[in-house]
């Protein structure tokens, strides 16, 4: 093996799951530029390309939907299981609400790491799994997203320890406070967002870009003995 660190992505084929938009398409974009050849998802019907990424639409509840789009695949080097949902303002307390964001985010995310287990295992590939901060800290608003996200954390360990012998590398990105669609209410409540970004050592929101470049290290050759970690990108805001 070489001993040179490198970040190129060249030949490798990625797919990156809530890919439309956000921190998703900021990934996209990035493993683009270093070489990969990515794939994007979402939950709602789209064009056949976004900004030149193939676009393909699944539910992360629908199992079918899932083995469908692993299907569509003859090869695949990194998945990045970027897709989650979430509901605010409390409603998540709500049992029913509870179980269904548990549902698309933790259950979802494990079967479509199932889904392409063996084109994973076939090319040695690795997995990146999307958090939250909230896997760490408390989620009041949102106990369902926080617990899903926790639970993620923990998949990531341990698949990370049961399929490392079939060379899968498996790790986490855990985002702070990003500027995305998903947040942007919180965005237009100034008072809200000054004092989010006044809790973080960098004392800013981060930006969607500043997450990708954390996901290529992680698909790199630069990442070829981590797995089962999970990196912290927040401004410092656990400090």
């Amino acid at each position: 093996m070489s001993e040179k660190v490198t970040f190129d992505l060249t030949g490798k084929r990625a797919l990156v799951t809530g890919g439309r938009r956000g921190i998703g398409l900021a990934i996209a974009r990035a493993m683009r530029d270093f070489g990969a050849d990515v794939t994007i998802t979402g939950t709602q019907p789209g064009e056949a390309t976004i900004e030149g990424f193939p676009f393909v639409q699944f539910e992360l509840r629908d199992a079918e939907s899932i083995d469908a789009l692993a299907a569509r695949f003859d090869h695949l080097d990194i998945l990045v299981n970027n897709a989650g949902q979430l509901v605010r303002d409390g409603k998540e307390y709500d049992p029913g609400v509870f179980a269904s964001i548990i549902d698309a985010n933790l259950n979802g995310a494990y079967r479509v790491c199932h889904a392409f287990y063996e084109h994973l295992k076939a090319s040695k590939g690795c997995i990146i799994n999307v958090v939250s901060m909230r896997a760490f800290i408390g989620s009041p608003l949102g106990p369902a997203y926080g617990a899903s996200k926790a639970g993620i954390r923990q998949l990531t360990r341990t698949l990370a320890l049961h399929w490392g012998a079939d060379g899968i590398r498996v790790n986490a990105l855990a985002p702070g406070w990003v500027r995305t669609d998903m947040n942007i209410t919180v965005q237009r409540d100034e008072e809200a967002a000054r004092k989010i970004a006044g809790e973080a050592a960098l004392n800013r929101w981060g930006e969607p870009h500043e997450m990708a470049g954390a996901v290529v290290f992680l698909a790199s050759p630069a990442a070829s003995f981590v797995t089962g970690s999970c990196l912290v990108a927040d401004g410092g805001f656990m400090a």
